[in-house]
């Protein structure tokens, strides 16, 4: 009970009945009858004459008073009554949106200005206005606060801030899209509460500080955490320490990169496994064997076993590819059942497989050997039916137990190895023996047969024996011809057209790679000034040999053949492959990207069978990505494969890249290349490569030029500039074109 209140005998709970007039308004009346009262003697002074001075006038003057007095207090208490009104109503509404804000009303959907909208427009230097101004700084806070959050949440990233506990004081709304878990369900509790236990101790060094600074292009550290469905999602955080602000103790900024992370995986995983088998492919094989060759020892060999399966191109032709294929995916397995969990069986393509023996000598390849054809003894069942095959398998070992006193040991590298049991592989084809162990005196004239090809390949550069076949990139929503792609041929004077894997890898293994890739580079650029003077200018992409970019000059030998030919930049692509991305790094980069400024385009070869992560990806200057056709090619009847294709394909439109499907050779697969968003296509459906004057009947024939497109209007491939042919996209060019044994590749 107050003090007021205290002996009225009142409940306290029930209100006071307001008093009408306050001890202020009381001593106004007071004063204004007074002044009234004593306004009339002051009369005489101002001249009026004593005789009108009449007592009722005393009384008039003071009630006239007493009343202005009483009215101006009523018109005072009613403006008063109004402020305290509006100020009332102003509170209401900011408490109610203070309300949403405390309930977790997200800051997505506010509107901005909503609360400003709200300030209270009392003007007044009495407490009411002052009362008023306080408020108005509140609003203007709660309307900051919540563009801030709109703002964070925005974003997309994962904000959170941390007090010196490390518990969470403010959680973004995309914490809730990312993870599942409420506001309520994470402010108030560790943060390490929610993350993997294997994390912990990277999680506690990043909100101590104890994390190296985090400069563009630093990796940054990854935490596992637990999501409301138990999934556990990585975040790639980065942490600001704002200890003794506002704030907080540390505020953290995530990203969810999970998803990013699955299919750099995926990816890797397939740039390193055969699709079919599931084996190690190639690529896989000579990373390893590298490894087990430079570990080798005269004491500890390493061994490699080619094995080819025989009668098996018998099954494709007889049953077809699908028949074939079940059959390689059971052949992988029961290979694999004999061998040690160190050993390494691949697929290296077709039906040639490959084993990788750490620590076996010849004596022990051999039993390995026997006990792989035995394996192949029993039949495969496919489609109920009984399918046998046989092997021939080559054996190599890194370091010879039977040599001369005075024989030096010649170092073994995995490309001799590889060589040396593909062919003791075809020597045991040959002599139907099954299994066949390298020996240098009597296989040796192989590799003096590979002396004499080698000669002929360097005369074959010098003389002009190197020609040039172009296919076509078609881009198939707009109907036009984007460019085309040189590759090389070799026109043997006794063993005719011979194709790039005749005789690629031995100038790649000789060196004679720089002296070609020149030869094919000029022809290809002289042959786009050719078009161009034909009033056809063609983009055109050609192979940049890795060894070539090892060297220096690329740039300045490109910008010159350019110069020679008179022919733009912009019809130029050059292609690299992924072991180009992978390795660029110290001075191929800074030349790649020489050659970029200069208008050349650059495009990312067979994309899916190297190791390129999205890091190198970012970095390299390229402007295309081309889709391995092993992907492509099997895209309707491997969903895995579609899947694949389909990534590559955002990926690749993410990073501003357009994007070229290879190997495309029906029309279920184009349709397929399409509906993945990719609308540039290349492979036998379309054309084979051609020579130039063939090439040249396809464009004007397939893709003639409209009426008034200039000849002298050139750019690059699919930029602007280049003619948009005016027939549309026909499913009956591939009647007369398709090679149901070939690839883009050829």
């Amino acid at each position: 009970m107050s003090v007021a209140d205290h002996g009225t005998g009142r409940d306290p709970g029930t209100p006071r009945r307001r008093r009408f007039v306050t001890e202020t308004q009381v001593a106004s009346y007071g004063a204004s009858l007074v002044i009234g009262g004593l306004f009339p003697l002051a009369l005489p002074l101002m001249g009026v004459p004593a005789a009108l001075l009449h007592p009722s006038l005393f009384v008039g003057c003071a009630v006239s008073s007493m009343l202005v007095t009483f009215g101006h207090g009523v018109v005072q208490q009613r403006i008063v009554r109004r402020h305290l009104s509006d100020l009332t109503t102003g509170l209401s509404a900011v408490a109610d949106v203070v309300r949403e804000t405390v309930a977790g009303a997200p800051a997505s959907g506010w509107e901005p200005g909503r609360l400003r909208s709200l300030a209270l427009d009392v003007q007044s230097d009495d407490e009411v206005g002052r009362v008023a101004s306080a408020v108005n700084a509140l609003i203007d806070a709660l309307e900051s606060e919540h563009a801030f959050r709109a703002i964070v949440d925005a974003s997309g990233d994962l904000v959170v801030v941390l007090n010196d506990a490390t518990r969470v004081t403010f959680a973004s709304e995309s914490v809730t899209t990312s993870l599942g878990w409420s506001t309520g369900q994470v402010v108030g509790r560790p943060l390490a509460s929610f993350v993997h236990a294997a994390d912990l101790v990277t999680f506690l060094r990043l909100t101590d500080g104890d994390w190296p600074g985090q400069s563009p292009g630093e990796e940054r550290p990854r935490v596992r955490v637990r999501a409301a469905d138990d999934e556990w999602r990585v975040i790639e955080w980065a942490v600001s320490h704002r200890r003794g602000l506002d704030l907080g103790a540390v505020v953290l900024m995530g990203r969810d990169v999970t998803e990013r992370l699955r299919m750099e995986s995926e990816l890797l995983h397939q740039a390193t496994h055969d699709l079919l088998t599931g084996l190690p492919n190639r690529k896989a094989l000579l990373n390893l064997a590298a490894v087990a060759v430079n570990e080798a020892t005269p004491s500890k060999p390493v061994a490699v076993l080619m094995i080819d399966l025989d009668r098996f191109k018998e099954v494709n032709d007889s049953l077809g590819h699908a028949v074939g294929d079940q059959l390689l995916a059971q052949v992988g397995p029961r290979l694999r059942a004999i061998l040690r969990p160190s050993d390494v069986l691949a697929r290296l393509g077709g039906d040639e497989f490959a084993v990788l023996l750490p620590g076996a000598g010849r004596g022990a390849a051999r039993r390995v050997a026997e006990r792989l054809s035995a394996q192949l003894d029993d039949p495969f069942v496919v489609d109920d039916m009984d399918l046998h095959v046989d092997a021939s398998i080559g054996i190599a070992v890194s370091h010879r137990e039977d040599l001369a006193d005075d024989e030096v040991p010649v170092p073994p590298t995995v490309e001799g190895l590889l060589r040396e049991a593909d062919v003791a592989m075809y020597r045991a084809k040959e002599s139907g023996q099954g299994i066949a162990t390298f020996d240098p005196e009597r296989d040796g004239g192989q590799s003096r047969s590979r002396l004499e090809l080698s000669a002929e390949l360097r005369k074959a550069i010098a003389e002009g024996q190197l020609v040039l076949h172009y296919q076509p990139v078609v881009d198939v929503l707009e109907g036009r011809l984007a460019g085309v792609e040189a590759l090389v041929r070799w026109q043997h004077p006794q063993r005719g057209l011979l194709y790039p894997g005749a005789f690629l890898d031995l100038a790649e293994q000789t060196g004679l790679v720089v002296p070609l890739s020149r030869v094919v580079l000029e022809t290809a650029i002289a042959q786009a000034a050719a078009w161009v003077r034909r009033g056809r200018p063609l983009p055109v992409a050609v192979n940049l040999s890795p060894r070539w970019l090892q060297l220096a000059d690329v740039p300045d030998v490109v910008a010159r053949m350019l110069e020679t030919h008179g022919v733009p930049p912009e019809l130029l692509r050059l292609e690299i492959t992924e072991s180009v991305a992978l390795n660029a790094t110290g001075e191929t980069l800074p030349m790649l990207q020489r050659l970029r400024d200069m208008g050349v385009g650059l495009s990312l070869d067979d994309f899916g069978t190297g190791y390129s992560s999205m890091t190198h990806l970012r970095q390299l200057p390229v402007d295309e990505m081309k889709v391995d056709q092993q992907f492509v090619q099997k895209m309707v009847q491997n969903q895995q494969d579609a899947v694949i294709v389909r990534a590559a394909v955002e990926l690749g439109h993410n990073l501003g890249m357009r994007v070229v499907a290879e190997g495309i050779e029906d029309a279920d697969t184009l349709a397929e290349v399409v509906a993945s968003g990719c609308s540039l296509a290349q492979g036998w459906y379309f054309s084979k490569a051609l020579p130039p004057d063939e090439l040249f009947h396809f464009a004007q024939t397939r893709f003639p030029l409209p009426s008034d497109e200039q000849p002298h209007r050139v750019g690059a491939a699919g930029g602007p500039g280049v003619p948009s042919p005016s027939p549309a996209f026909d499913d009956t060019w591939a009647e007369t074109e398709l090679w149901s044994g070939g690839s883009a590749s050829s």
